[in-house]
């Protein structure tokens, strides 16, 4: 039961390791679009290799009084809307390095929402709360394996 509460933090998890291995694709995307338009790409690999980073410095350190203002399920809903949202964006405009700095963006806003979430503790037994934590891990990291599996699938069959 408490596998099944802790499961949209843990989509949540998978999406985050998707969208962190997302930038790699994106500056390969990116450089194929751009290359007859900019003299100077690396200024514009480097922002979107790191744009998702720069959120989650200040939104951390807020995330703590969130959590105690909100509480934590309301800040974990909260940090789904980003997460969706910069999805959304790639897919509209994935030729406009606005728009794929902005979905950075907002990866990085979700991603500083769910730093030091504390819903799990508030809804998992603290005997199961190393495995759950484990399995948050996990989501990542398969996150990161299914970015990797899809790209290299796009670039056997020439996406």
């Amino acid at each position: 039961r408490e596998l099944l509460a802790l499961l949209p933090f843990f989509i949540l998890h998978l999406s985050s390791g998707l969208s962190g291995s997302f930038t790699t694709i994106l500056i390969e995307h990116f450089r194929q679009l751009q290359t007859e338009h900019l003299s100077d790409l690396s200024i514009y690999e480097t922002l979107l290799g790191t744009f998702e980073d720069y959120c989650p410095i200040f939104v951390a350190v807020f995330g703590g009084i969130l959590q105690q203002v909100f509480g934590p399920k309301k800040i974990l809903i909260a940090a789904g809307i980003p997460s969706v949202l910069s999805w959304i964006i790639v897919a509209i405009r994935p030729d406009s390095l606005n728009f794929l700095l902005g979905s950075r963006l907002l990866a990085g806003f979700s991603n500083g929402l769910l730093t030091g979430n504390v819903y799990m503790v508030d809804v998992a037994p603290s005997k199961y709360i190393a495995s759950f934590q484990s399995i948050e891990a996990a989501s990542r990291s398969l996150g990161a394996i299914l970015i990797f599996a899809m790209t290299m699938t796009f670039y056997q069959f020439g996406f």
